[in-house]
C-alpha cells in the first residue's frame, strides 16, 4: 500500500473563481481509500477536504507546504503521467466502496457523530455545509442551502445527530444528500466525546443542544453583546453586530455565534445546568473579550460573590 502527490500545478483563474486561498495545488492519492484519510490525518488534513467526483477519482487537493508535508511523511512523488495512470486503473476496475448495504439512492437514516463541519457558499452566496459523520457505517453529509438555514444551529463538532437522505454509494464514504437533521430521539443533549464515545457534560457553548435555537431565534441570529466585553459597539448602536453565517473574513470561516451565560464567570457545570432564558448568544470575540474582562487584575483576590458561584450545592 502507498501514498501518492504529484507535483504543483497553478490553476490560475479556475482558483480564484472557485474562492481558493492559492492558485497553487498538488493532488494526494493512495492504493485505498482507508490508506489515504489516515496519511491525510497524519499531516493535518480535514476529512471534508476530501475530493470525490465520482467512484474512481477520489484524492486530497494539497498546498505546496502540505505537499512537503506529505513528501517528509513518506508519500512517493509522480508526475502528472503516473497519476492518469492510477486514475485510468482505478476507473478499470470500476470498484465501488462499500456503502452500508444501501441501494444507490436509497432513502436513509443515518444516527451518528459530527467529527468535522466545514461551512461553505455556493456561487450564489447560498451557505451551506459539508459534514463528516462517524457511525456504523461512516458518511459524509451535504447539506445543501434548501436545508441548511433550519439546522445549522445542530452541526456543531461531538453531536450526535440524526440525518434522513438520499444516499450515493458509488462514492467512498457514501455521500448523504441530507433531507432533515434532528437530536436523537433520547432526549440526551449531552454530546458524545469523539474520543471515549461515552458522554460528557456540555460546555458552556450549546452548539450542539436545542436550547441553542431558541436562544438564537431570540437574539435574530446576532451577537448579544452590549458592552460586557469592554468594546462600546458605537458604530452598531451600542450592540455587537456580528451575525451567525456571515462573512468571517479573508482565509477565516464564517462567524460562528455560542450561547453561554451573560455572566462570564459563571463555572462550566452550572452553565450547562442553565435553560435558554438564562444564556444569550455570544460572538467568540466578544465573550473572549468579557472573560479577560471579569478576571481580577494579578495580585487581587477574587471577590467573595464570584467565588460563591463554586458552592458545594452547584457540585451536586
Amino acid at each position: 500500500m502507498t501514498v501518492y502527490v504529484d507535483g504543483i500545478t497553478d490553476y490560475g483563474d479556475v482558483a480564484k473563481r472557485n474562492g481558493l486561498r492559492t492558485t497553487l495545488w498538488a493532488h494526494l492519492v493512495a492504493d485505498t481509500v482507508e490508506e489515504l484519510h489516515t496519511f491525510a490525518a497524519r499531516i493535518g488534513l480535514r476529512r471534508t477536504w476530501f475530493q470525490n467526483a465520482d467512484n474512481y477519482r477520489w484524492h486530497y487537493d494539497v498546498t505546496p507546504a502540505k505537499r512537503a508535508a506529505a513528501v517528509a511523511a513518506g508519500a512517493v512523488e509522480i508526475d502528472r503521467r503516473k497519476l492518469t495512470e492510477i486514475m485510468a486503473q482505478r476507473r478499470a476496475a470500476q470498484q465501488p466502496a462499500p456503502g452500508g448495504g444501501w441501494t444507490d439512492g436509497e432513502l436513509v437514516t443515518v444516527t451518528g457523530v459530527v467529527t468535522d463541519t466545514e461551512h461553505r457558499t455556493t456561487g450564489q452566496g447560498a451557505p451551506w455545509a459539508v459534514a463528516a459523520v462517524d457511525g456504523p457505517t461512516p458518511v459524509e453529509a451535504h447539506i445543501f442551502p434548501a436545508v441548511y438555514p433550519q439546522v445549522s444551529a445542530l452541526l456543531a463538532i461531538g453531536s450526535r445527530l440524526v440525518f434522513t437522505g438520499r444516499v450515493d454509494t458509488r462514492v467512498a464514504p457514501p455521500l448523504l444528500a441530507v433531507m432533515s437533521v434532528t437530536p436523537p430521539p433520547a432526549a440526551a443533549s449531552l454530546p458524545v466525546s469523539v474520543v471515549s464515545g461515552e458522554p460528557k457534560p456540555p460546555s458552556p457553548v450549546f452548539g450542539h443542544a436545542g436550547g441553542w435555537s431558541v436562544v438564537m431565534q431570540r437574539a435574530g441570529e446576532c451577537c448579544q453583546c452590549t458592552g460586557q466585553c469592554g468594546a462600546t459597539h458605537r458604530k452598531s448602536a451600542g450592540r455587537c453586530d456580528a451575525r451567525h453565517g456571515a462573512y468571517g473574513g479573508k482565509g477565516h470561516p464564517p462567524i460562528r455565534l455560542e450561547v453561554a451565560p451573560e455572566d462570564p464567570t459563571i463555572p462550566e457545570y452550572a452553565a450547562a445546568r442553565m435553560t435558554p432564558d438564562q444564556l444569550m448568544a455570544w460572538c467568540a470575540g466578544c465573550r473572549s473579550g468579557a472573560v479577560k474582562k471579569a478576571k481580577p487584575p494579578q495580585g487581587k483576590k477574587v471577590p467573595a460573590q464570584v467565588e460563591s458561584l463554586f458552592d458545594a450545592s452547584e457540585l451536586g
